[in-house]
C-alpha cells in the first residue's frame, strides 16, 4: 500500500474589483483523495477586515456580522496576514503536501498574491512550489457530464445567459443530493465541500485535467450539444 497523499484545499474571499482583489478571510483543509479531512484552518486577515473603507466593497459583505458572531465564538481567527501564511506554511510541512487546489485556482492565487504584494511588496506568497489542481477544471472535464448537465436543467441551476451553472454549490448538489444546499462562501466552509468534490472526481478513476485554465465550464457547454452520451 502506498503512502497517503494529502492534498491543501484553498479558497478566499476577497474585497474590491478583479483582477485587483485582496483577501479579508482565507481558509484551507488538508484532505486525502478519499475527502477525509485532517485539519482545517479559518482566519480573517486582519489588516483588511479591520479596515470599513475596504470591506465595503467586499463580496458577500452582507455576511459581515456572521463574521463578528464567529469571531466572539472563536470559530475563527483574526490575524495578521504573515501569522496566516506561517500557519499555511506549516501545514504543507506538517503533512508534506504537494498539491495546492482551490475550485476557481486562479482566483485564490491571485488574491494571495495580492494581497502580499499590498502588504510586504512581494508576490511570493507560499514558499514551497506546489503542483496546481484546479477542482472546477477537473470537475468540468470528467465529473460535469450529461447527467449533471439533466439535473442543472431539471431544477433551474442555470446562468443569466442561460447555461448551466458549474460553481462548487451546484457541483456539491450534484454529488451529495442535496438539492437546497447553499454554499456559505467562507473561507474554510467552502473548502470542505470542495474537498468532497475533488474526492469525487478521483472516484471516477478517469484522467483529468486539473490544469488552471480561464473558462473551463465551456467544456459543459459543448457537452450538453454533444450527440455522444457520458
Amino acid at each position: 500500500m502506498g503512502k497517503r497523499k494529502f492534498y491543501i484545499v484553498l479558497d478566499t474571499e476577497t474585497t474590491g474589483d478583479i483582477p485587483h482583489q485582496i483577501a479579508y478571510d482565507v481558509g484551507w483543509v488538508v484532505c486525502d483523495r478519499d475527502g477525509n479531512i485532517y485539519e482545517r484552518q479559518h482566519y480573517l486577515v486582519r489588516e483588511v477586515f479591520a479596515d470599513l473603507r475596504m470591506m465595503a466593497t467586499a463580496y458577500y459583505a452582507d455576511k459581515f456580522v456572521g463574521y463578528l458572531d464567529r469571531l466572539n465564538d472563536r470559530e475563527i481567527v483574526a490575524a495578521p496576514f504573515a501569522h496566516i501564511l506561517t500557519a499555511f506554511d506549516h501545514c504543507v510541512e506538517k503533512y508534506g503536501v504537494e498539491t495546492l487546489c482551490a475550485y476557481n485556482l486562479n482566483f485564490d492565487l491571485r488574491a494571495m498574491s495580492n494581497t502580499c504584494d499590498w502588504l510586504f511588496e512581494n508576490k511570493n506568497w507560499c514558499k514551497y512550489e506546489l503542483e496546481h489542481l484546479c477542482i472546477m477544471c477537473a470537475a468540468c472535464d470528467v465529473l460535469y457530464g450529461k447527467k449533471y448537465i439533466k439535473m442543472c436543467r431539471a431544477n433551474g441551476w442555470e446562468t443569466e445567459k442561460g447555461n448551466v451553472k458549474c460553481s462548487a454549490e451546484t457541483g456539491y448538489r450534484y454529488i451529495s443530493g442535496d438539492l437546497d444546499f447553499q454554499e456559505e462562501h467562507r473561507g474554510a466552509d467552502d473548502c470542505e465541500i470542495e474537498a468532497q468534490i475533488l474526492a469525487a472526481i478521483f472516484k471516477l478513476h478517469k484522467k483529468f485535467d486539473g490544469t488552471p485554465v480561464g473558462f473551463p465550464y465551456r467544456k459543459v457547454y459543448k457537452r450538453e450539444t454533444a450527440d455522444t452520451e457520458d
